[in-house]
């Protein structure tokens, strides 16, 4: 990456307009991310990514990200690959290659329409992707924002720690109610009867919730809400969990 980066520099400092970069040796996303910090006025693009060896959300995430840390100078350049080679390389298969790059393109780009609008989902051929992406514990500045956020880790794969604990009728209005699309009642139940035995913690009492934590667990890693929250609240409360863990010392 040191390398692409001193290289992507030279390439821009003597004229070029575009860096592209392959997808052969080294992980064509990191490269193009170490291309377009070393530079400011080049497309840096793929040339290109093999897609079938990676998820359509996993490559919408990369493309999305890098777009963004390059002021929309990254393109994505996908390729479907020839078979012994995926196998060989990747260890995967891929029949139809054209039909499922087709399907592949289209659930890239609606992974997009759906950072656009908070939301979304996409049915193809071959790939099926309901969004949204999962993060750890949670510090939020209401119990409302705090269950709201929770609402997104519902599913029946999770019920079971529910269970055990004792919250089967819980779960069990929970799941219901968000399978009826009943999103805000889901979320009234886990504030009022299951939030608190959750890794949660409002911001106002996050010395109380590192201390219980932490005589459970050798690490402690805290995240703030990203469902039902904008980017500029996000990032604002971002910077006051710094600060407090800050005060904490």
């Amino acid at each position: 990456m040191a390398e692409a980066a001193r290289l992507a520099a030279e390439a821009e400092a003597a004229g070029v307009s575009s860096v592209w970069i392959a997808d052969v040796r080294r992980e064509p996303y990191l490269v193009s991310a170490a291309a377009l910090g070393a530079t400011t006025r080049v497309t840096v693009g793929t040339d290109v990514a093999v897609a079938f060896s990676r998820s359509p959300a996993a490559t919408a995430q990369a493309a999305w990200d890098l777009a963004a840390y390059g002021g929309g100078r990254f393109v994505l350049g996908l390729g479907s690959q020839v078979g012994p080679t995926l196998l060989s390389r990747f260890g995967v298969e891929a029949e139809r290659p054209a039909a499922r790059l087709r399907d592949y393109v289209r659930a890239v780009r609606a992974c997009f329409d759906a950072y656009r609008a908070g939301r979304g989902r996409y049915e193809g051929e071959f790939f099926r992707i309901p969004p949204p992406i999962f993060m750890p514990l949670v510090v939020g500045r209401s119990r409302e924002e705090l269950a709201t956020q929770m609402t997104t880790y519902a599913v029946p794969a999770y019920r079971r720690v529910l269970d055990e604990s004792g919250f089967k009728e819980e779960a069990d209005a929970i799941l219901d109610a968000l399978a009826e699309r009943r999103r805000a009642d889901a979320a009234r139940i886990i504030e009022g009867r299951v939030l608190d035995q959750l890794g949660v913690v409002l911001l106002e009492d996050l010395a109380e919730g590192v201390a219980r934590w932490r005589r459970h667990a050798e690490h402690v890693g805290f995240s703030v809400p990203w469902y039902g929250i904008d980017h500029a609240a996000q990032v604002a409360l971002f910077r006051d969990v710094l600060g407090a863990l800050d005060r904490l010392g």
